[in-house]
């Protein structure tokens, strides 16, 4: 409770007793005009009677400080990059939350997973590391080179055996690994880290007919919301950090052509559930707008969401005038450069040399505890970082 002069607490005693309560909360449900009544108050003592009631009630300074004293005890995984880190909320992945990294094909997903792999490892000799890969075999290799790239050849063995990986080929024994099996490990204390690559392999397609598809969607539901309590029992019980990556289907606009609606079909990234709310999630790619999969259940279940997009590199065509610059298009649109407009521009300005290979940008989407931000990037063999 708030320190509150001799005065102020006889008033809240006095307010108290004259309506019959036995709690200070109970007497901010008398509406004022009953409680100035009962006491006996002018309209100025009565104002000040329900500011002392309510912050007796609610100590909002006191919560606060526990607020802010929780905040700084929470812990990151870094990604390795200062600025990076920054774009994420300042260092990194938070532990005891569940982040999402949304992207399409080939956009780097499973690259920055290792390189929050990495980093948790480096970071404590006794850290250990959760990986659940649901679309293929684990990339070992690539875990060994970049490890190689950050530490010694004798430290990289080490470290890669402190590494848990599950690989699961459906969703059943996927869930009830995750049921029986990986509470274990976690329960060692020493896992930092799970990663769920990717969470909408086994989740996002039915069966293909209409009443086997509703029957699909409602048990995938079900599954979703099972699937986030148990990744949120983790976070919180094993204070460890949850990072999740998701697919993305393609948005088809009412009047997109019949070829564009099959090309997309084809390429398997258009969901055959369509939600109202997509459009609210969706971002621009090189390959036209997109939005996350799993729709707006998986997104209230996550704390955080990080994107990655990219846009091709540029092949000019031949004959433009030596030294010409192309004009390059705003970021996150499916529009691409004009070269060609370039060339008439007649800018005789060399395009730096990141620009003419594909560029690739991470986004802090949204996080209660960092704001939107974005920063352009690039990947070599020990990771992403920044430009």
């Amino acid at each position: 409770m708030n320190e509150i002069s001799a005065s102020d607490q006889a008033l809240l005693d006095k307010c108290k007793a004259k309506l019959g309560c036995t709690q200070y909360h109970q007497c901010l449900l008398v509406p004022l005009a009953e409680l100035q009544r009962a006491a006996g108050l002018t309209d100025s003592q009565a104002q000040h009677a329900r500011q002392l009631l309510s912050i007796t009630t609610y100590p909002w300074q006191e919560n606060i400080k526990a607020a802010s004293a929780l905040r700084t005890k929470d812990k990151f995984i870094s990604t390795g990059d200062p600025l990076i880190d920054c774009c994420f909320g300042g260092s990194g992945v938070r532990q005891r939350s569940i982040t999402e990294i949304v992207g399409e094909s080939a956009s780097g997903k499973t690259q920055l997973c290792l390189q929050l792999t990495i980093s948790a490892l480096l970071e404590s000799p006794e850290t250990n590391v959760i990986y659940i890969s649901t679309e293929g075999a684990f990339p070992t290799g690539r875990l060994a080179s970049m490890l190689a790239a950050r530490c010694s050849e004798s430290s990289v063995q080490r470290a890669m055996q402190r590494v848990q990986v599950a690989e699961f080929e459906d969703m059943e024994t996927m869930f009830h690994a995750m049921e029986y099996k990986l509470p274990a490990l976690m329960s060692s204390g020493s896992v930092r880290l799970v990663v769920v690559d990717s969470i909408a392999a086994h989740l996002r397609f039915g069966s293909g007919e209409v009443s086997g598809q509703m029957q699909f969607y409602k048990h995938r539901s079900a599954k979703l919301v099972a699937l986030g309590a148990k990744l949120k029992l983790w976070a919180t019980k094993y204070q460890c950090a949850i990072v999740c990556t998701n697919q993305v289907k393609d948005i088809i606009s009412e009047d997109a052509g019949p070829l564009l609606a099959a090309k997309s079909s084809t390429d398997g990234g258009v969901d055959d559930e369509v939600e109202d709310g997509d459009a609210g999630l969706a971002f621009s790619s090189g390959g036209g707008r997109k939005a996350p999969a799993l729709g707006s259940m998986w997104a209230n279940i996550i704390d955080a969401r990080i994107m990655m997009y990219q846009r091709r590199g540029m092949v000019l065509p031949e004959g433009l005038p030596e030294g010409f610059q192309p004009l390059l298009g705003p970021l996150n649109t499916a529009e691409q450069p004009s070269a060609l407009g370039a060339a008439a521009a007649g800018s005789q300005v060399d395009p730096p040399r990141h620009l003419m290979r594909t560029r690739r940008w991470l986004e802090n989407a949204f996080s209660p505890w960092a704001p939107h931000a974005q920063c352009e990037v690039f990947l070599d063999e020990s990771g992403f970082h920044h430009i």
